[in-house]
């Protein structure tokens, strides 16, 4: 007797309607003329590779705004601004100021001084 290949979506169809449990396991192998050992087989392959149905082939994204992002990429900005020897508005170096010596910081609503201290 020859054997019958079966394709794979063939037998997810057989396993399916025997987990779906509206008919014995014995009268669904009849009706497809399978084993029950056959059945079970594709049964359990099925059930033990179910989740790869859900992997995906890219690796896990994290999110952009990491606080150790955060401090990599303003490392590399303060290391870019050391490098050129400019301020951080494009002009001459300057030392460090104070909060002394800032001045005024103004609110971007109104031209009146805001009181940080």
């Amino acid at each position: 007797m020859k054997r019958r290949e079966w394709t794979a979506k063939q037998k997810l169809q057989i396993v399916l309607d025997g987990l779906k449990n509206q008919i014995s396991v014995s009268d669904l192998c009849s009706k497809y003329s399978v084993t029950q050992g056959q059945y079970y087989k594709w049964r359990d392959q099925l059930l033990n590779n179910a989740e790869k149905a859900f992997e995906t082939n890219r690796p896990p994204t994290q999110p952009k705004h990491t606080p150790n992002r955060l401090k990599l990429n303003l490392d590399i900005f303060l290391q870019k601004i050391n490098d050129s020897g400019k301020s951080v508005t494009g002009g001459e170096p300057m030392d460090y100021l104070g909060p002394a010596d800032a001045g005024p910081i103004y609110s971007n609503h109104v031209n009146t001084p805001l009181n940080y201290y």
